[in-house]
């Protein structure tokens, strides 16, 4: 693989701070729905399973199409440019969602929103290693992959705070568009975010090179098919593992507001603030403890450090997710199991600095896409919409969304940590061909 020097140049942490802001939009574009779930159920005129799918499947269509193009682009061309297609794409699609007037041009929007995904995360996490030496790496994969915990939280938060201005002021009127309700308000907001702010990544430096290493081990290789099939059990247990990992995630953060709302009754404005300072403050520290623990593992010696952090982890998420949910009997108990699993479920740091240091720079763009492909098309879907199946055609009624959510976990989280172990010999000899585990 490419190494980043020893040393890290000032302009790397500058670099990783403007793939952090762009993650946060990303995320922020993407998870705001969640807040939004009963006005927008309201205005459009449709149920929770209909409300999952532009949750999920909507996103995770666009996301399929585009990522394995884009990661192979990411191992050919300019990754600032990638960024900003992709940065731009998503918020244009983004703000579509706030002029959707039905379901369908709503589920055509969101599909507009998965080029987010696909074409931002390869490029940035591919760069990573260009820019910080491998003791480094994974600690700076966690900073970055804490874009998602502080979009989701300010998606929240400031989502929370324009409702209750909105509910206030009454109507909104906009110049040329007219008057809009508070949840259209949130995805216009967004969506001119992050156009203003794509231009930025052309700040960071151009880090893709076709090294003379690299270019002579491309002449040589058997190619990426064979690699590939070489390396199949490692990518299919892996990419199957956070997959399902994901999808309980996804479940509950497409779902939570809704569980604090239906069961407790909360305002939909306080629920935006609070949960979207729990998700800021524990998703911030558990995406950077996890990559700084995975770090001062590797040092100390521990073997399969980046399989381990999720293993153990994960009896923390079943107890939480299922029996914690399940038996809450208050807001507040419920806001503190939300907030023990926002600090344990991060997994970005673990998969992707695992892809980082396993697989070839040449082949790194196109395999971290693949992987994520796997991972977002799966758990966007089958998430929310698991939970959304359970409420509507298993318990039967709204305010069982927290049983819904706990059975989510019970179901997805044992079977992650199970393929995660069964695939540790074959993550241990990709490993051992790379030149640092």
């Amino acid at each position: 693989m490419t190494a980043a020097p020893d040393r890290v140049s000032p302009r790397a942490y500058v670099t990783l701070a403007i793939l952090v802001l762009l993650n946060i939009v990303s995320f922020l574009d993407r998870q705001v729905i969640s807040l939004l779930v009963d006005p927008i159920k309201a205005e459009l005129g449709i149920n929770d399973f209909q409300l999952s799918l532009l949750q999920g499947l909507a996103f995770a269509i666009f996301y399929g199409l585009c990522s394995i193009p884009l990661g192979w682009a990411v191992d050919r061309y300019s990754r600032r440019w990638i960024i900003y297609v992709g940065v731009t794409g998503w918020s244009i699609a983004t703000l579509g969602c706030g002029l959707a007037r039905n379901f369908t041009q709503m589920f055509v929007a969101r599909m507009g929103v998965g080029i987010g995904e696909a074409a931002l995360s390869p490029a940035a996490y591919s760069m990573l290693p260009d820019l910080f030496p491998p003791r480094r790496l994974n600690m700076a994969t966690g900073v970055l992959a804490t874009g998602a915990a502080i979009g989701t939280g300010v998606a929240l938060a400031v989502g929370g705070m324009i409702v209750i201005w909105s509910q206030q002021a009454g109507d909104i009127v906009l110049p040329v568009i007219g008057t809009v309700s508070a949840w259209r308000l949130v995805f216009l907001i967004a969506g001119a975010v992050g156009v203003a702010l794509a231009f930025l990544i052309f700040l960071a430096p151009a880090t893709h090179r076709h090294a003379p290493a690299i270019q002579a081990a491309s002449e040589t290789d058997p190619g990426y098919g064979r690699w590939l099939r070489d390396h199949t059990a490692y990518l299919g247990t892996l990419s199957s593992a956070v997959a399902l990992w994901g999808a309980f995630a996804y479940g509950l953060a497409a779902w939570e507001p809704a569980l604090l709302s239906r069961v407790f009754g909360l305002p939909t404005g306080e629920i935006g603030i609070t949960l979207g300072m729990i998700q800021l403050v524990t998703g911030v520290v558990g995406y950077v403890f996890g990559g700084w623990l995975i770090d001062r593992m590797m040092e100390a010696g521990v073997r399969d450090p980046h399989y381990r952090y999720l293993i153990y982890g994960g009896f923390i998420v079943v107890a939480a997710g299922s029996l914690g949910i399940l038996f809450a009997s208050s807001a507040a108990m419920a806001y503190l199991m939300i907030g023990i699993l926002h600090l344990v479920m991060p997994f970005t740091a673990s998969y992707v600095g695992h892809l980082q240091m396993s697989v070839p720079a040449r082949y790194r763009g196109r395999t971290i896409a693949l992987v994520m492909l796997v991972m977002t098309v799966t758990a966007t879907t089958i998430g929310p919409m698991t939970v959304a199946f359970f409420t509507d055609y298993v318990f039967g009624a709204p305010d069982r969304v927290g049983h819904s959510i706990a059975a989510t976990a019970a179901l997805f989280v044992p079977a992650s940590m199970l393929l995660l172990v069964l695939g540790l010999p074959a993550s241990r000899r990709a490993a051992a061909e790379s030149e640092i585990l």
